[in-house]
């Protein structure tokens, strides 16, 4: 009797072992499982971002001046080269991946316009060794021949020479 009891004994050790030990893998085996989904959680923003969308649109404003004064909020670049007409001649291209940012524009006066881009807040971080989400825009102005350009932004006022094609302000200077 007492060997019988002793075998019970074993036998439940030995089963309660094995179960421990299959409990234990089963529960690294799920928090790998996990840790896999969060990683490919990335791929379908990490795609997006590699696929920026982007928006171009050509128009020409009246200018009545001999001043254009350019009002500039976010992540705004401005290039501008002298033309041949007496209007103001814009190309802009609006690039972005994921969420469209919100863009504000405002001809006023015949001399005034004001640009502001508001990006979206990224849902999530960029994961590492992905590029971050896409959000700009880029305006290509030609102006009138001796138009002196003057450019407002969150980091102070500038004035641009448009005796040659420059970038006259970018997203460097509306930085605060």
């Amino acid at each position: 009797m007492h060997g019988n009891v002793r075998r019970a004994w074993r036998v439940a050790g030995g089963t309660l072992g094995v179960v421990t030990v299959a409990v234990i893998s089963l529960t690294i085996w799920a928090e790998i499982q996990l840790e896999r989904s969060r990683a490919l959680h990335w791929l379908p923003n990490a795609e997006a971002r590699v696929r920026a969308t982007t928006e171009t649109t050509s128009y020409s404003y009246a200018f009545t001046g001999k001043d254009l004064y350019l009002d500039l909020e976010g992540e705004v670049t401005v290039r501008i080269r002298q033309g041949e007409t007496e209007e103001l001649g814009v190309r802009r291209q609006m690039s972005w991946s994921l969420s469209k940012p919100v863009l504000s524009e405002w001809w006023k006066d015949g001399a005034k316009m004001g640009v502001s881009l508001t990006c979206p807040e990224a849902a999530e971080p960029a994961a590492p060794g992905l590029p971050a989400e896409t959000c700009r825009v880029e305006y290509d102005l030609t102006v009138p021949p001796g138009t002196r350009v003057h450019t407002e932004t969150v980091g102070g006022a500038t004035a641009c020479e448009v005796s040659r094609p420059q970038s006259c302000a970018t997203p460097a200077a509306t930085s605060q």
